[in-house]
């Protein structure tokens, strides 16, 4: 939101977006967590996790979607 030039508002939107795919990812395909099911890291770290990517990701598809709208009101 800082960034003076659509390519840069555009680059963080999508950098944005792989942080939190990635963020998802990490807690439920790629390393998992502990195997106990009421251990804390199943019952808080993993959904604090999966939201943090979601709050993330829909943030770095604002992020690269607002420089194209910018500009189309500029136009």
């Amino acid at each position: 939101m800082f960034g003076r030039q659509k390519e840069t508002r555009r680059a963080l939107g999508t950098l944005g977006v792989v942080l939190g795919v990635m963020a998802i990812a990490l807690p439920t395909a790629l390393i998992g967590v502990c195997m106990h099911p009421d251990a804390s890291c199943n019952l808080v770290m993993k959904p604090a996790l999966i939201f943090m990517g979601v709050l993330t990701l829909g943030l770095g598809v604002t992020g690269a979607a607002m420089p194209q709208k910018l500009t189309e009101r500029a136009a």
